[in-house]
């Protein structure tokens, strides 16, 4: 009898655990939490032009300058002697930026687009100002202000105001209202944050100290009259493709808003999951703020190992910024890709995103077929096992009463 019990009690567990499976196999993580690890960060590149005619000392100076001032940034740094390089990829960026004096330096972002930098004060200090472009790359005002405010809010809306005061106070209506319903919704959310969105502005005089910055998150080619804006999270990422115009609008940034705050099983494009990277410096204060506030080191080697496997099981694990040139650096991270043609549509046309539609695209449909084919094997098995406990309760119950 008492053999009897124990497997009864082993069925029971067995049982239980099996009604828990799908709560087992949800994401353990949110898009923003994902967002906060360093997998397929964007690299940007800095190429230092120079030639024979340069004196040797300063290209000695800005290489030992950059790998200082740029130690665990997202940029690589390449010294290029116009002279003797031919077949490289940064002789087409010179070409193009209509450099006409040495040294000089440019940045290519991942997307394609590069910018030409300037050596301030060059004559009086060449050390000098070279550690002043440095700096300009990787800090600014406002990313200060974004440091201080990721690691605790859901995200950030940056806007970018223009010259018309008119349409920088429509937008930032718009973005407030959007953060307003994002902030009534937070409690339901798959893993609710401590603070809202918050709103950082770049006003239109302060433009040029954050000139870095705007080129990053896409607005470099706004026109001057009109604001611009971009979600950012986690680890300085842009979710989605940056608002401007029609599409800047209090729908498509309370869309994106949700994105950020949503489980990582959503069914959002793993290439979305994984946003294009700014030029920051991750601080080692931000870095032990966000282990605290997560519960878990997003940069743990176990921790990625298991993020990478979930975003395998993705739709596309190839951006839709490399599908043209092939250059970004998620390309091949995992296992297979597709190529898709995002397009952010406008107010008008575009179909509102309730939370609810966030709730239902995160039920246990959406999973991946490998999850479901477990589970039903899983669930198989429970029942095989109830079967032949029940079978042997059956025999046990008549061997019995004959005995009697």
């Amino acid at each position: 009898m008492t053999n009897f019990r124990k497997s009864i009690c082993l069925a029971a567990i067995l049982l239980l655990n099996l009604a828990m499976i799908p709560d087992a196999f949800s994401c353990r993580y949110t898009v923003r939490e994902i967002g906060f690890t360093d997998l397929a960060a964007d690299v940007y590149h800095l190429y230092f032009y120079t030639n024979q005619a340069v004196e040797k000392e300063k290209t000695e100076t800005f290489q030992r300058i950059s790998r200082a001032v740029l130690f665990d940034v997202n940029i690589v740094v390449e010294t290029i002697d116009i002279d003797e390089t031919r077949n490289h990829s940064a002789m087409d960026v010179y070409r193009l930026s209509g450099l006409n004096a040495l040294p000089a330096a440019v940045l290519v972002s991942p997307e394609g687009q590069s910018m030409p930098l300037i050596f301030a004060d060059f004559a009086s200090s060449f050390k000098e100002s070279v550690w002043s472009m440095l700096e300009k790359i990787i800090i600014s005002p406002a990313r200060e202000k974004m440091l201080k405010s990721i690691v605790k809010s859901l995200s950030i809306v940056l806007l970018v105001e223009g010259n018309d005061p008119a349409k920088n106070h429509a937008a930032r209506q718009m973005a407030e209202s959007a953060i307003e319903r994002v902030r009534k919704i937070i409690p339901q959310l798959p893993k609710p944050v401590d603070a809202p969105p918050e709103l950082i502005i770049i006003p239109f005089s302060e433009a040029p100290d954050e000139k870095v910055l705007i080129w990053s998150v896409g607005l470099y080619d706004k026109p001057e009259n009109e604001p611009g804006a971009a979600i950012l999270y986690g680890r300085g990422r842009r979710m989605g493709p940056p608002l401007g115009g029609k599409s800047l609008n209090e729908q498509s940034l309370f869309n994106l808003l949700g994105l950020v705050g949503a489980d990582c099983e959503c069914g959002l494009d793993r290439s979305w999951l994984l946003g294009l990277m700014l030029p920051l410096r991750w601080t080692s204060d931000a870095r032990k703020e966000i282990v605290q506030r997560l519960g878990f080191d997003a940069e743990n080697p176990m921790v990625k190992s298991e993020m990478s496997k979930i975003l395998s099981l993705g739709t596309s694990a190839r951006s839709t910024r490399d599908a043209g040139s092939g250059s970004g650096s998620g390309e091949n991270l995992f296992y297979g890709y597709s190529e898709q043609v995002v397009e952010f549509e406008t107010q008008q046309n575009a179909p509102k995103m309730s939370f609810s539609q966030l709730q239902a695209m995160n039920s246990p449909a959406t999973s991946g077929g490998m999850e479901l084919t477990l589970k039903i094997a899983l669930y198989s098995v429970g029942c095989l096992v109830l079967l032949i406990l029940i079978g042997t309760a059956v025999i046990y119950v008549r061997t019995k009463r004959k005995r009697v």
